[in-house]
């Protein structure tokens, strides 16, 4: 289903927003206080930007979740019956796009969790070496960068598409 024209400039404005907000974010997070002694315990490191970073996350799921109960809000006040078999078959197209967009993300994170190495690492020199937590971790990482580098690829495959 091809997006109107307005909505669809939009929401690629939304996507460079918020790819170019976490960029930035993580840029500064690294380059500026990222070598802070801790005032504590100076053998630490004490990253100035972390409530940067952390508020940003949590920023963005906040929306993220505002956005769907939204989205499914609307879409079930202004549903409509499907008019005919034309409309029965996009609503199809729709549920098997749904479906195989949450079974991807979810056989994404099933793959990084088993592929995560669970190799203890040094947090504050100290041994940390819980095989869950890593694990986890690293899956969202995995998680994470996978789908930033699938939404930029959708990001330059509409600008290809557009230009030709």
């Amino acid at each position: 289903m091809k997006l109107p024209r307005n909505t669809n400039r939009k929401s690629q404005w939304v996507l460079r927003a918020i790819l170019l907000a976490v960029v930035l974010a993580y840029l500064a997070f690294y380059l500026i206080g990222f070598n802070l002694p801790y005032l504590f315990n100076p053998e630490q490191n004490a990253p100035l930007l972390t409530g940067l970073v952390v508020g940003l996350a949590l920023l963005l799921i906040g929306l993220t979740l505002a956005a769907v109960v939204w989205s499914r809000i609307r879409e079930h006040l202004h549903r409509q019956r499907p008019a005919g078999l034309l409309g029965r078959q996009l609503l199809r197209r729709r549920n098997a796009v749904r479906w195989a967009v949450a079974l991807t993300l979810t056989a994404l994170m099933i793959l990084a969790f088993s592929l995560a190495g669970a190799q203890p690492v040094s947090i504050s020199n100290e041994p940390f070496a819980e095989q869950l937590p890593l694990r986890l971790a690293a899956m969202f990482i995995i998680t994470t960068a996978v789908m930033l580098l699938l939404a930029l690829a959708a990001l330059l495959y509409s600008r290809l598409k557009r230009n030709r």
